[in-house]
């Protein structure tokens, strides 16, 4: 079963070039160096926004963005999702400033999350990691992710935010894929393999509409 957001091309970043499509907000586009080095939180953060703008607005209306509006966003978001000396290490400072934002815009929106424990044996089943990346999917939300810690998927940088915008698994749950927005590129990843493997884990973070 595959369960996804309801427009892909909405993180398509206008305008498409002729070498490569854009997708959603890379860190690397922010013009200081301390942003660039700690600002995948932010620019998850940003990506989610983008995308209740786009899905909240009349079709006429509904807009992508180009690389000089998702940096403007990038930029206000990291007023709000401020890194420290450790980046934005957790859900809970991640949802601290970003619902900040959220209340100062009167988005109507609130943030909901699942962590994901260093230690194992506190760590969420895969069965309800799942059932939270269903349920905001479903609802046409995008889903923060935080892997503090890539495992045995290397295609992950640790200590890293990305933005899940599908889920992909067996009936059985034996597989589990998401498509995630990393650096500009959507991206496959094996999160089953993350969530068996990672030493430090992460968490997830969605609206609750």
């Amino acid at each position: 079963m595959v369960y996804s957001i309801k427009d892909k091309e909405a993180f398509r970043v206008e305008p498409a070039t002729s070498n490569r499509i854009y997708y959603g907000t890379n860190q690397e586009w922010y013009p200081k160096w301390m942003q660039r080095m700690s600002g995948c939180g932010p620019s998850a953060a940003a990506n989610m926004i983008h995308y209740l703008n786009y899905t909240h607005a009349d079709m006429t209306k509904a807009i992508r963005l180009s690389k000089g509006e998702y940096v403007e966003l990038m930029k206000e978001l990291w007023e709000f999702v401020t890194p420290g000396i450790g980046g934005v290490s957790s859900t809970e400072m991640f949802c601290k400033g970003f619902q900040k934002y959220i209340n100062e815009k009167k988005l109507g929106v609130r943030l909901t999350s699942l962590n994901v424990p260093k230690k194992k044996e506190l760590r969420p089943e895969m069965q309800q990691v799942r059932s939270f990346l269903i349920q905001e999917l479903e609802k046409d939300s995008p889903v923060a992710f935080l892997n503090l810690e890539h495992g045995s998927v290397n295609e992950l940088d640790s200590w890293h935010w990305v933005t899940i915008i599908s889920f992909e698994d067996t009936t059985e749950s034996q597989t589990a894929f998401v498509e995630i927005l990393d650096g500009s590129y959507i991206k496959k990843i094996d999160l089953l393999q993350w969530l068996q493997t990672t030493k430090i884990g992460g968490g997830f973070v969605g609206f609750e509409r």
